[in-house]
C-alpha cells in the first residue's frame, strides 16, 4: 500500500490538475478501470475527483484553505483510493497552500483620539490589531501610515501603535485634531 501525498494551492479552478495517480501509485489505466477504482473519504464534500480513464486526480470543488482549516497550518485533507478486485486501499493527502486572497481589515475603520493639548511629543497611542485570514507569509507583515507630519506608526506585531511627531496643528482646528491613517499590510 503507497501512501500518496500532493500539496496544492487553495483556489484552483475546478478541473486543475492534482497529480498522476496512477503514475504516482505505479498503476496502468487497465488496472484502475477494472478495479472500479474511486475515491472514499468521509467528508461530505469531496474536493478531488478521480478520472480513472486516464488516472488523474483533478479539483472537483473550491478549495478555501481558510474555510477548510481556519489558522491551522499545515492544512491538509486526506481519503483514499480504493481499489477492487483485488481489494486496494491507497491513502491520499493533499496539503493545502496558503494564497494571499484575503486582505488584512480594521473591526473598526474609524478610530477617535482624544488628544490632550498637553500632550508630550512621543506619546504613543495603542491601536487595536488587524486581522487577516491569511497564515505564514500571506499574512500581516506590517502596518503602514499614510504620510503624515503628525503621526508615526510603530508595529511589533501583532500590535501597532501611533506615536505623535508634532504638536502642530492640535490646536489650530476648531476639532482640536489631527488624522491618521492607518493601513495593514500583507506582503
Amino acid at each position: 500500500m503507497a501512501q500518496i501525498r500532493y500539496s496544492i494551492p487553495e483556489e484552483l479552478k475546478i478541473g486543475s490538475l492534482v497529480g498522476n495517480i496512477a503514475q504516482d501509485l505505479g498503476l496502468d489505466l487497465n488496472r484502475l478501470r477494472s478495479g472500479r477504482a474511486r475515491i472514499v473519504t468521509g467528508e461530505n464534500i469531496q474536493y478531488t475527483e478521480l478520472k480513472a480513464d486516464k488516472g488523474t486526480l483533478i479539483v472537483n470543488e473550491r478549495i478555501d484553505r481558510e474555510q477548510l482549516c481556519g489558522d491551522a497550518t499545515p492544512c491538509s485533507f486526506t481519503f483514499e483510493i480504493l481499489l477492487e478486485n483485488p481489494m486496494e486501499l491507497h491513502p491520499v493527502t493533499i496539503e493545502v497552500l496558503d494564497v494571499n486572497d484575503n486582505a488584512p481589515t480594521f473591526q473598526n475603520n474609524h478610530l477617535k483620539f482624544e488628544i490632550s493639548e498637553s500632550a508630550a511629543l512621543g506619546s504613543r497611542f495603542g491601536l487595536e490589531s488587524a486581522d487577516d485570514n491569511d497564515v505564514g507569509q500571506n499574512g500581516l507583515q506590517n502596518y503602514i501610515l499614510t504620510p503624515n507630519d503628525n503621526f508615526k506608526a510603530v508595529s511589533f506585531l501583532p500590535c501597532a501603535h501611533l506615536i505623535m511627531n508634532s504638536s502642530k496643528n492640535l490646536c489650530s482646528s476648531p476639532e482640536r485634531r489631527m488624522e491618521a491613517l492607518l493601513h495593514s499590510a500583507a506582503t
